[in-house]
């Protein structure tokens, strides 16, 4: 797929245009919200904030499924190859892959969640083969939460406001309350049927989907992901698949292990003390 250069702002002519891979629901929407308010830039998609027409193109690309793997031609399913990626910036939006799961596991059927792994995967291990690029990953939890990773991503971005000013941290600092409360208005309209913004009172809860997984669903997750991803790419999600494999003990888990410690202890000692007790003394 051959992505025309459309019209653009006269300082951003000698740039090509980034390219953002992300799965659904992997903060997409937010950096939209954050690029459209700051800069005053169409960014792709439905209209957020800024309205479409054929003097005001989109600011960046983006897909949803890099490899092309679901052979949708709608424009947000349109995949990379090696033609398009050359010379451009190469973004790719990472969210936690239990939460992924989770979220379509709640919300709709098994057989879709196992679809949303599939396609999550696969823009994956599509982003780690692009070549003659520049590429990074953002974390979804990371850039929602904190503006300085927000403005690391709209600088890698290379994105200006209409003007041709950059955006500067000051700027986003400024900002970031009014951006984030825009992005919650907005999820709560779009995606009313699911609930709307889970953590509108919980801003630092990321794992709300994934709490209802079973242990059963978390390893068929990483079975999925340790026989599909690339070696590369299991590096990126290192951080998500560690913390289950091997999940952090709590003060709570740490107590429960001490009190059985020392049943344990106890439990050998009553039992040498009774087998010393039957043996039979031995005579002089």
């Amino acid at each position: 797929m051959n992505f025309i250069e459309m019209s653009i702002p006269s300082h951003q002519k000698k740039k090509k245009r980034s390219f953002v891979i992300s799965s659904q629901r992997s903060g997409l929407n937010f950096l939209r919200v954050c690029i459209e308010s700051l800069t005053g830039q169409r960014t792709p998609g439905k209209t957020l904030l800024i309205e479409a027409g054929p003097d005001n193109p989109a600011i960046f690309f983006r897909t949803h499924d890099a490899a092309q793997i679901s052979q949708n031609n709608a424009a947000v399913w349109r995949g990379i190859d090696a033609q398009t990626a050359q010379g451009r910036k190469i973004v790719l939006l990472i969210r936690n892959p239990f939460e992924i799961f989770g979220r379509e596991l709640k919300n709709s059927d098994r057989s879709k969640a196992v679809w949303a792994l599939e396609v999550y995967a696969s823009n994956l291990n599509h982003f780690c083969t692009l070549e003659n690029c520049t590429k990074s990953h953002f974390y979804y939890e990371d850039f929602t939460a904190d503006p300085q990773h927000m403005i690391k991503l709209i600088e890698f971005m290379d994105i200006d406001n209409a003007d041709g000013q950059r955006v500067t941290r000051d700027i986003l600092m400024r900002e970031w309350d009014r951006v984030q409360e825009i992005g919650r208005n907005l999820y709560d309209i779009n995606q009313k049927k699911q609930g709307g913004c889970m953590s509108r009172n919980a801003r630092d809860k990321m794992s709300f989907h994934q709490s209802i997984l079973s242990k059963s669903d978390n390893q068929t997750v990483i079975r999925f992901l340790d026989e599909t991803v690339s070696a590369a790419g299991k590096t990126i999600l290192d951080r998500y698949i560690s913390s289950i494999k091997h999940p952090k003990k709590t003060l709570t888990n740490r107590v429960c292990l001490t009190i059985s410690s020392l049943f344990n202890l106890n439990s050998m000692i009553r039992k040498n003390s009774r087998n010393d007790r039957s043996k039979p003394a031995k005579s002089n």
